[in-house]
């Protein structure tokens, strides 16, 4: 009874802080942020609270969880939230820092070549279509079998190649945002160039995140835009969408599947069998609960849970070096074998009973730093939100990417590992000092 009624006061911190936040019209990385452990977190826990359960992964081993039986891990989680929260609404009183000019002048990037968001769009359709015939997906192979064996096989120049066309598809999104408050692309046109890139990545790649993302990032700059009709409508169109995403986990493990070689008709069938299972393990009962857990991702609450209960007592606390490994992952396991790892990784072996399997899941921000941190890691959370910001702010020339990066940076870092995020911040960053939006000088940054 005491967690649900938690429920009430927390919704209420962050409903507020996202009130103040969307009468600033501004983007930034605590808004991001405060949207996406609305969205990820307080949503599916809501959820869970009200039906009393969540159901698991069989298949890979996520337990169903019960709302009561849980009931003490669940109030350390509503802990660390409910706290995050509160110090994330107590900023909201000290004075922010004015927005910042656009650096003049020579520096290091100007000797650099420079790309416009043209190139980047290029270089995401060709990074797209080359990892899907490299890791062997073209060839109607599992996706995520795939890509672990072209990672596990790769090394660490896999992992590179992996990870910087990740970090051109986010830098894509974000100069394409970076555009779209410049008035220098319509609205037609951004909805358009990103619908054609989310259903190129949803298909070569088997994942939603970058779909995900861009969904988030139109709705964030209508809501700047104060566009509240459009984003409404937005709200309307996701519903059908949302449907499918929460079938897609099945459809895609058929997508690429066909036999006779690679066809317009034999992928078509595939993409149809993957339908048809869906509804079949969805059957009747694909309503609003399912719903909810298959656009919030709600099966990281689950391994959350499992984190916050026996993640400690199996592994012990990490104390930062799960946070770490983003800054040597560029090291062979060859030559140090001890190197931290990932800690979705750790996760997904502690959940499979140590299998070695390249299986990796999600536990929100919240459960990587309850891992290395324990109930403590609410408080290093916010350190880490404003290092990142400050970096950001020093290290990213062009304002209005600048201020879209933050935001998509703060909404991400919420169902992704800290390490994994390390690396694509420094990829990221120096692909979008070498970007130019072709803005006159006379042109004020957007607000």
């Amino acid at each position: 009874m005491l967690n649900t009624v938690l429920l009430i006061p927390i919704w209420m911190v962050y409903l507020a802080s996202f009130w103040i936040f969307v009468r600033r019209r501004q983007l930034s990385m605590r808004l991001g942020l405060n949207l996406g452990i609305m969205h990820m977190v307080l949503v599916p826990l809501t959820l869970f609270a009200v039906q009393g359960d969540l159901p698991g992964e069989p298949a890979v081993m996520i337990p169903a969880v019960d709302w009561d039986q849980h009931g003490a891990a669940i109030l350390r989680i509503l802990v660390m939230v409910g706290m995050y929260g509160v110090v994330d609404f107590v900023c909201h009183m000290l004075p922010s820092d004015p927005p910042s000019p656009p650096r003049t002048g020579p520096d290091l990037w100007s000797s650099l070549p420079k790309l416009r968001p043209i190139h980047l769009i290029i270089a995401f359709l060709f990074g797209a279509i080359t990892l899907f015939v490299v890791t062997g997906v073209a060839s109607g192979g599992h996706w995520a079998d795939a890509k672990s064996e072209f990672l596990l096989s790769g090394g660490t120049p896999a992992l590179l190649v992996y990870n910087l066309f990740i970090a051109v598809r986010l830098a894509t999104l974000i100069a394409l945002a970076a555009m779209y408050l410049h008035d220098k692309v319509t609205l037609k046109w951004i909805l358009l160039c990103l619908g054609l890139l989310c259903a190129v990545d949803l298909y070569t790649s088997g994942n939603r995140i970058f779909t995900l993302q861009a969904l988030v990032v139109i709705a964030a700059l209508l809501l700047v835009r104060g566009k509240w009709l459009q984003f409404g409508l937005l709200g309307l169109a996701t519903l059908p969408l949302g449907a499918l995403m929460t079938m897609f986990p099945l459809i895609r493990v058929y997508m690429h599947r066909w036999t006779g070689g690679f066809a317009l008709s034999t992928a078509t069938t595939a993409l149809g069998e993957g339908y048809m299972e869906a509804k079949d393990f969805f059957g009747a009962g694909l309503g609003i609960p399912e719903f909810i857990i298959g656009v919030t991702e709600g099966i990281n609450i689950n391994v959350l849970i499992v984190v916050v209960e026996d993640f400690h007592r199996s592994l012990g606390m990490l104390m930062g070096t799960g946070i770490l490994r983003g800054f040597v992952f560029w090291v062979p396991r060859s030559i140090w074998p001890g190197k931290p790892q990932n800690l979705s990784v750790l996760i997904g072996q502690h959940l499979l009973g140590g299998s070695e399997r390249g299986v990796s899941m999600g536990a929100t921000i919240f459960g990587e730093f309850w891992a290395n941190f324990g109930l403590l890691g609410f408080a290093a959370i916010p350190v880490l939100i404003f290092i990142i910001d400050r970096a950001l702010k020093k290290l990213i020339k062009d304002p209005t990417m600048r201020m879209v990066a933050a935001f998509i940076y703060g909404y991400s870092i919420v169902r992704m590992p800290i390490s994994d995020f390390t690396v694509l911040f420094i990829f990221v960053i120096v692909l979008l000092n070498l970007t130019r939006l072709q803005r006159k000088a006379n042109e004020l940054p957007a607000q």
